[in-house]
Formats: structure tokens, sequence, C-alpha cells
């Protein structure tokens, strides 16, 4: 519902049709599941390799603590 209508005419008007370029997301499930991965595969998106959970990866992590207090 998203990716279709948002992501492939954004990477369309990238330079070189967007080839050059990596998709950055978490590791939530709807990122990982198999309806995603097989849109990816299906349209020749590379998806940028992400460590679940680490706080290094996710700044705005470390800042959670001191807005909850």
């Amino acid at each position: 519902e998203v990716l279709q209508p948002y992501l492939i005419p954004f990477l369309y008007s990238l330079p070189d049709h967007g080839q050059q370029y990596q998709i950055a997301e978490d590791n939530l499930g709807v990122h990982c599941s198999a309806l995603t991965t097989n849109f990816y595969r299906t349209h020749d998106i590379t998806k940028l390799k992400w460590l679940a959970r680490s706080s290094d990866m996710y700044p705005v992590e470390n800042v959670w603590h001191m807005l909850k207090l």
C-alpha cells in the first residue's frame, strides 16, 4: 500500500533510477515480512543490512530514558 505508490516513483526520480542506492529500515516486523522482502526482490531494490536492537544505530534510543523521567 505504501511502497508501490510512493517508493517506486521516488526511486525512479533519482539518478540511475535508484539503482546505486540502498533502503535503510530497522528490523520492525513489517520491514522484514515476506511480503516486503518479495517486493524488494521483485523490484531489484537493495536493503541495507541493519543490526537488530543496536543502540549505536539508533542514537535517539539513548535519550528515551531521560525523556521518561
